[in-house]
């Protein structure tokens, strides 16, 4: 076989492999607590592990405010949207929100894991939806109008993911102005510091590369 037949054999070989990974189904393993999601991110490699509370400048309690930012995770950025995006702050996160409005972090260095501490009465609801590297914005989990939420709920996956919404789902009666009420108190992430599918295909090009010239010189 000719060199330019084994280089691009290599090359073929590669693409390949980074499309395969790239198209794997993404899941999510859905924690109650912040032990089990930290736990499920250190079974991928070593972590690193971070928790911020959210504050508020100049904003009065139950009012509606833009101030509200997350200290103590340097790189991750914290905004609203929607139709309303409007957000309230009271000694944690309180959010009486439009229905469709959400909460976005967005994170610098992409996670492998996220999860924070909620209170959230019946007739409420949110939805989680995470920002895979590849397939955008993708549903995680939803907390329904018939389900209560007093505690940590997180999720992590092996695919690293760059942000989080949290949505406000309609009330129940459902009103024209209002969506689901909740306090968010802190938030979490975690991340695996292990390769991405994509660094081990270079890998593989690479080392596919030095058995060519190893041949070659034989």
């Amino acid at each position: 076989m000719s060199s330019f037949r084994l280089l691009r054999s290599a090359l073929v070989g590669a693409a390949l492999f980074v499309s395969a990974a790239s198209a794997h189904a993404v899941s999510y393993n859905i924690s109650s607590s912040l032990g089990d999601m930290l736990a499920n991110v250190q079974s991928m490699g070593p972590t690193t592990f971070g928790t911020g509370a959210f504050v508020g400048v100049g904003c009065a309690p139950g009012v509606a405010c833009a101030n509200v930012a997350v200290n103590g995770l340097p790189g991750v950025s914290f905004a609203t949207g929607g139709p309303a995006s409007s957000v309230s702050y009271d000694n944690g996160l309180l959010n009486n929100l439009v229905a469709g409005d959400y909460l976005e972090w967005t994170f610098a260095t992409p996670q492998n894991g996220w999860g924070g501490t909620f209170q959230m009465a019946l007739n409420n609801g949110l939805a989680f939806q995470a920002r895979d590297l590849v397939l955008g914005w993708i549903d995680v989990t939803t907390v329904g109008r018939n389900q209560t939420l007093d505690g940590f709920l997180g999720f992590s996956s092996t695919d690293r993911f760059g942000g989080v919404r949290v949505f406000a789902l309609q009330t129940d009666p459902p009103s024209p102005t209002a969506a689901s009420s909740y306090r968010m108190t802190d938030v979490s992430i975690a991340r695996a510091e292990v390769p991405e599918p994509g660094t081990l295909a270079l890998l593989g090009l690479g080392l596919a590369g030095l058995g060519f010239t190893r041949r070659r010189r034989t």
